[in-house]
């Protein structure tokens, strides 16, 4: 892969993890409480906070990965996408990947995948941006779960 086209793909890698981290329903450990939390994107959107996304000069290959689906069920539950899920979906889409976004589209997925269970962790720190928005997030679930306790 080119220099041009690896800056491209780690530009995308940056751009989908940070999805993903945006997308992560925080989880204090030990907390075994069935209540759903928020994402932190659906955190942020609720306290009236901007939600900033790194820039990314090809967007479309994040868009297919996310319409492929940017994980898929496997028998020992979720993981990053098959390359053979990838196929699949060309075959039924007839749409026709290059070999390179192929391969970073599978990469792609993987990164979202990983990123998606390490921001799990209520202190997990995001991949781009200003790390006070984590802090934001920390306080807010915080509050939320000694709120819980009240009733």
């Amino acid at each position: 892969m080119g220099k041009r086209l690896k800056a491209l793909a780690d530009e995308l890698s940056l751009y989908v993890k940070h999805l993903a981290w945006l997308h992560a329903v925080p989880r204090i450990e030990g907390d075994d409480s069935d209540e759903p939390g928020l994402s932190r994107l659906d955190q942020l959107t609720k306290e009236g906070k901007p939600v900033k996304l790194p820039p990314v000069t090809l967007p479309g290959v994040a868009e297919t990965m996310f319409r492929i689906g940017p994980y898929e069920a496997g028998a020992m539950g979720a993981g990053p996408l098959s390359w053979a899920a990838i196929v699949n979906w060309q075959l039924g889409t007839g749409i026709q990947l290059s070999s390179w976004e192929f391969e970073v589209i599978h990469s792609l997925s993987e990164a979202y995948f990983g990123m998606g269970k390490a921001a799990e962790k209520i202190d997990c720190k995001p991949p781009w941006g200003d790390a006070s928005a984590i802090e934001m997030q920390v306080g807010a679930v915080l509050d939320h779960l000694v709120g819980l306790g009240e009733d």
